[in-house]
């Protein structure tokens, strides 16, 4: 019994491992075709990629060619690009000093024509004031005149007294060309005014009314002459201080503040309270519309002063 069980037992053992030899026979065999199908498909890919390698190697020299013939054209462009930057900052430069040139040639015309806009108005303002003093001599003389015709004779009294009136009438008429009326406006926000504008663009006087010291340091003075037709500006330097001592700062044009004696002479023998300063420009400018403004170092403004000048037939 022990042995059929023993040979029973072996049988089984037996045909079990036998099963699983075929059944890893099997598997060894499908694996070596997957294998050497994948080893197919290796080689065949090996044979692509060299003879896509030897393509490429085949191509290798004109692509060589290729990139130094765009390096030596990427070379040259540079080179181009340089000079033109070059010509680009000479031709910018040249026309950078032209119209520097044009800027000071018109800063020069605009100076001129100013001056002979001052010069003209000055001339054509004492031109009417001589005018003035000529009709007033013509008719002083036609009244000595008519005085001593109408001495000579009673019975022409009557005929000289009309002929006087008409040679009036005709100085009247000679006259009356044009009048003008100037009339000044002030404001201050505080302590420190504008007191006076020189008519003739000399001088602009500032005037203090307060107890404690204004520092004007940085404060800017600035005179629209007839709406922008000129504007003058003048920054205050620093250490520019008004108080109870120095109550009165005169601000002259360039070139018009008169001689120490002079100016003594002008104010009485003494010049006790007063700061006279220069500015650059030649002239405060002279017009018919004119304001004038005190701005602080913060440009806050602080005094104005309005001058304005109309003519009339009269």
């Amino acid at each position: 019994d022990i042995r059929r069980e023993y040979d029973s037992k072996l049988e089984a053992a037996r045909s079990e491992v036998e099963s699983q030899y075929s059944l890893r026979v099997q598997e060894a065999r499908a694996g070596r075709s997957r294998d050497s199908a994948e080893l197919t498909r290796l080689r065949e890919e090996n044979k692509r990629l060299k003879s896509q390698q030897a393509a490429s190697r085949s191509r290798l020299p004109e692509l060589e060619a290729r990139s130094a013939q765009l390096e030596r054209e990427l070379d040259e462009i540079r080179r181009e690009a340089e000079d033109a930057e070059r010509q680009f900052e000479m031709e910018h430069g040249r026309l950078r000093a032209e119209l520097a040139g044009a800027n000071a040639t018109l800063e020069e015309y605009l100076a001129e024509v100013q001056s002979l806009t001052d010069a003209k108005l000055s001339l054509e303002l004492e031109i009417h004031a001589y005018r003035k003093l000529l009709e007033g001599e013509e008719i002083r003389l036609n009244n000595e005149r008519l005085s001593r015709e109408s001495v000579s004779t009673r019975l022409m009294e009557g005929e000289q007294t009309v002929s006087t009136t008409e040679q009036r009438n005709q100085v009247n008429i000679l006259k009356g060309e044009m009048s003008a009326k100037t009339t000044y406006q002030r404001t201050a926000k505080g302590s420190t005014s504008i007191q006076d504008c020189s008519c003739d663009g000399k001088f602009v006087t500032l005037e203090f009314t307060g107890k404690k010291k204004e520092d004007l340091s940085d404060w800017t003075l600035v005179r629209n002459i007839d709406n922008g037709r000129q504007v003058v500006k003048y920054t205050f330097p620093k250490g520019t201080v008004l108080d109870t001592t120095c109550k009165t700062i005169k601000i002259w044009a360039a070139g018009q503040k008169p001689p120490p004696a002079e100016s003594l002479a002008a104010s009485g023998g003494t010049n006790t309270g007063i700061k006279e300063l220069e500015a650059a420009e030649p002239s405060w400018g002279i017009g018919s519309n004119i304001l004038t403004t005190l701005a602080n170092a913060d440009g806050e403004e602080r005094a104005t002063h309005i001058q304005k000048t109309t003519y009339s037939a009269s």
